[in-house]
């Protein structure tokens, strides 16, 4: 018997241990999840209602103590501030979590058949100037549906001075010119964004996953795109017009237009304009037009070490891995790395593995292509060096240049050349078909 009740105490003994082993236990395990998720107790704020608040969620709009938003009404109270005229110039605005616009599938379409259009934030006439402050946070199910109103996007016109960053966005977008789902337009800066938002209406122009139209004065940096964009000229998986800054940038997208197409940027237009370490990995093409790059479909400022992987294709001409035409003297193209297909058919020409047409510099790039075309002007780095002032140095090619049909001028290097090419090498390919001049690193030297 008294052995019998020694091992219950026992048994009583090993019970409170254990469940006190389990307590400590449980609280330790909280305590860990609760500091390590510390940055992130954050949730996602209710379906946005098609309403307004009537205020922000606190905040005086300070560096210190800026604006809050929290939920769908806030941004769009926000969204009707700036269109009634507050421009919020020098001062600050945050996100404080995800906002969910309208709820979405996991393969992106809308959960609803009729999905909550949001109106997009500023206009020419009332342009957002402040700073707003994504904190990371994501903008959920934005769907735009003004086909025939300009200036479409988050931020319908963000104008100078005017900050944003760090935001995500999902949903769909179709906007008339200059459409891009973070900004319509901007002259301001662009940074830490990242977009899976296609962007339609195949008919306009100015279309870009981020901004459709960047001014002088903008910097678009550090950005993402994963969805598609369409349009007619001027349409970039970054921005489809920019005169400013894009840099740090990544595409992994599908763009279609008509003239002047690019993975990252449509047209950089101007010698200021520059484009400097970007990546876009997809497919570009156009649709029975012209001017189409894997980074940009015209240049005329600088390209500088940027990469593209993928396909750059054309129905018609001047079609390039990095630019289909870097046109004149005062455009580079410096330190650039393509592994693609570059193919223009129809009646197409001015087809290279970095530039369709080249006007100024192209140096350090290489290029493992499989450039072809129908008739002339066919090269592993430019179908055509335009000009004395025209300059291929320090590139390498690998791959096949071809010549598919028609008459012309196929080289390793240029198709032809006005110009000075020096210090290249290739190890390549070089294929005529039908009437062509070929050579291994020019096929014609005027």
């Amino acid at each position: 018997m008294k052995k019998t009740m020694i091992a219950k105490k026992n048994k009583f003994k090993n019970s409170n241990f254990l469940s006190s082993f389990l307590l400590v236990t449980i609280f330790a395990v909280i305590m860990s999840l609760s500091l390590l998720g510390a940055a992130n107790v954050y949730g996602v704020s209710n379906e946005w209602s098609g309403g307004k608040a009537s205020g922000f969620n606190g905040g005086n709009g300070t560096a210190t103590n800026p604006y809050l938003i929290s939920t769908g009404e806030e941004l769009a109270y926000f969204a009707a501030q700036v269109n009634g005229g507050v421009s919020y110039a020098g001062q600050y605005i945050e996100l404080g979590q995800d906002i969910l616009l309208n709820k979405m599938n996991a393969n992106g379409t809308f959960v609803s058949g009729s999905p909550r259009a949001f109106t997009s934030i500023g206009s020419a006439a009332k342009p957002f100037q402040g700073i707003f402050e994504g904190n990371g946070f994501e903008i959920i199910g934005l769907y735009k549906v003004q086909a025939y109103a300009e200036n479409q996007g988050l931020f319908g016109y963000a104008g100078t001075n005017s900050q944003i960053k760090n935001i995500k966005i999902s949903g769909s977008m179709a906007g008339d010119g200059k459409a891009g789902v973070v900004a319509g337009y901007t002259n301001g800066l662009i940074t830490g964004c990242e977009v899976n938002c296609p962007v339609t209406v195949a008919w306009t122009s100015y279309h870009g996953g981020i901004t459709g139209y960047a001014g002088a004065d903008s910097v678009i940096s550090n950005c993402t795109v994963l969805s598609s964009v369409e349009g007619t000229d001027n349409v970039g998986g970054i921005v489809g017009y920019t005169q400013g800054k894009v840099t740090a940038c990544e595409s992994s997208s599908t763009l279609t237009g008509q003239n002047r197409v690019g993975g990252i940027a449509g047209y950089a237009a101007g010698a200021g304009s520059e484009i400097s370490n970007c990546r876009f990995t997809g497919t570009v093409k156009d649709v029975n037009g012209s001017y189409t790059g894997g980074i940009a479909g015209q240049v005329e400022g600088s390209i500088t070490g940027c990469t593209v992987d993928g396909a750059i294709k054309s129905k018609n001409s001047y079609v390039g891995g990095i630019a289909g035409y870097a046109a004149g003297v005062a455009s580079k193209i410096i330190d650039c790395t393509v592994v693609a297909t570059v193919s223009t058919s129809g009646g197409g020409s001015f087809a290279g593995g970095v530039a369709g047409q080249a006007d100024g510099l192209i140096s350090g790039c290489f290029a493992d292509v499989h450039v072809s075309a129908p008739n002339d002007n066919i090269g592993g780095i430019a179908g055509y060096a335009a000009g004395a002032a025209s300059v291929i140095i320090d590139c390498s090619v690998a791959g096949t240049i071809e010549a598919i049909a028609g008459q012309g001028y196929v080289g390793g290097v240029a198709g032809k050349t006005d110009g000075l090419i020096t210090y290249c090498s290739s190890e390549w390919s070089v294929i005529g078909t039908g009437q062509h001049f070929v050579g291994g690193i020019v096929g014609h030297a005027s």
